[in-house]
């Protein structure tokens, strides 16, 4: 899990890896944008450990490309004005396993570089 911010609502949201569950259902829903969803089951691990299943929702960008029951996907969290989490659901994997600079033997002394010089040829007419 990780907290990014969303330039656009001016809110944290958190980045996390979620499993669904069970098959999308079949109603599609329209949300007041025009955008179409379905309602997914999921389970995840919660910031303490702790497994939690719920629902979250996947636009039609994202369920028509195809999503597996049993498969781990990116969820976003963002909290609502009802004291509620809003869960969305992409069809991308979730991917937390980015390189760090402690898998690699970076030099701590700067590297000394010399450009080559450059020769001037003067051009006369």
């Amino acid at each position: 899990m990780r907290t990014i911010f969303n330039e656009r609502t001016k809110q944290n949201e958190v980045v996390f890896s979620a499993e669904l569950i069970a098959p999308l259902t079949e109603n599609t829903i329209e949300n007041s944008n025009g955008k179409l969803f379905k309602i997914a089951n999921i389970k995840f691990a919660d910031k303490a450990g702790k497994v939690q299943k719920t629902t979250a929702m996947i636009y039609e960008g994202n369920y028509s490309k195809g999503m597996e029951v049993g498969q781990s996907y990116l969820a976003v969290a963002s909290p609502g004005p009802d004291g509620r989490a809003y869960i969305r659901l992409s069809h991308l994997p979730y991917v937390d396993n980015r390189a760090t600079i402690d898998m690699f033997s970076f030099e701590t002394e700067k590297a000394s570089v010399s450009a080559p010089k450059l020769q001037v040829e003067k051009k006369t007419n």
